[in-house]
C-alpha cells in the first residue's frame, strides 16, 4: 500500500510543469533595421503572477502572463537596442502587456496563440494576435514552442507599421 502511495505522488507531480521563459535568440536577419527619433525605453504592463494554464494535454503547463510579458519586453528591448537607429530627440516608451498565451496541439504540432497590448505615449494602443507553430514530430517541444512563440510576437511588434510609426515619429 505504501508504494502505491509513493508511485501516485511521482505520477501526480509528474502531471503538472511550470514553465520559466527562455529566450529564443533570433538571427539578424528576423528583424529590419528601423528608426526611432528617441531612445526607446520596454516596460513589463502585466503585473498579475497568477499562475494560469498554457498547455493541457497530457501534462499541464502553467506560468503567470507576467513572466511572460517580462520576457518578451526584455527580448523586444533587446531587439530594439539591435535594430533600432536613433536620431536623437526625446525617450519614447512602450508597455507590453500579454493578456493571453495558450499553447494547443494538433497532431504533429503545437499552436501557440499571444495576444499583446502594446501601449506607447501620447495616446498609442496597438492590439496583436500572434500565432505561432511548431513541428514536434521534428526536435520540436513544448518548451520551445513557449520560448519561440515570444520571439515571434517580438518580430511582429517590430514589423508592425503602427509600431514603427510610432516609434520613428
Amino acid at each position: 500500500m505504501r508504494y502505491l502511495f509513493i508511485l501516485l505522488a511521482v505520477l501526480l507531480s509528474s502531471c503538472a510543469q511550470t514553465y520559466h521563459p527562455v529566450e529564443y535568440q533570433l538571427t539578424d536577419d528576423r528583424i529590419f533595421n528601423f528608426d526611432t527619433t528617441g531612445p526607446v525605453t520596454v516596460l513589463n504592463g502585466q503585473h498579475d503572477i497568477t499562475a494560469v494554464k498554457i498547455f493541457d494535454d497530457k501534462v499541464t503547463w502553467t506560468s503567470s502572463d507576467a513572466e511572460i510579458s517580462e520576457a518578451l519586453s526584455n527580448q523586444l528591448q533587446k531587439e530594439i537596442n539591435k535594430h533600432g537607429h536613433t536620431k536623437g530627440g526625446e525617450e519614447k516608451f512602450l508597455t507590453i502587456t500579454v493578456m493571453k498565451f495558450y499553447t494547443d496541439r494538433s497532431t504533429f504540432v503545437f499552436h501557440t496563440s499571444v495576444d499583446v497590448k502594446v501601449d506607447g505615449g501620447n495616446g498609442f494602443e496597438k492590439m496583436l494576435h500572434i500565432e505561432d507553430g511548431t513541428n514536434g514530430s521534428f526536435g520540436g517541444n513544448i518548451v520551445r514552442s513557449f520560448n519561440g512563440a515570444i520571439a515571434v510576437a517580438v518580430i511582429h511588434i517590430l514589423g508592425d507599421q503602427d509600431v514603427l510609426s510610432y516609434l520613428g515619429s
